[in-house]
């Protein structure tokens, strides 16, 4: 598993990114699973839910003051944009 930090929406606390690979975890098709949580209160919330062959992206656009993320899975390239509550596909290319 690979995991990093970035504050996603410069509120100073930053969001957990995961992605899980190794043996089994990958799939062909897809790539492996990624995950972003932000913490509200003492929970972590997952806020996105994809899957990636590469690099995860963080994009110079935001929304509601999130930035935008760019995954690239086994169809192409993924840009996930904020939609109030979590991420969701913005667009595929």
């Amino acid at each position: 598993m690979r995991f990093g930090r970035e504050d996603l929406d410069g509120d100073g606390e930053k969001e957990i990114i995961t992605v899980l690979s190794g043996p089994g975890a990958c799939g062909s098709a897809l790539g492996c699973p990624v995950r972003v949580l932000k913490k509200v209160g003492n929970v972590h919330q997952v806020i996105l839910s994809g899957f990636t062959r590469s690099d995860i992206f963080v994009l110079p656009a935001s929304r509601d003051k999130f930035q935008s993320v760019a995954l690239h899975d086994g169809q192409g390239g993924v840009a996930y944009a904020w939609n109030g509550q979590r991420y969701a596909i913005e667009r595929r290319d």
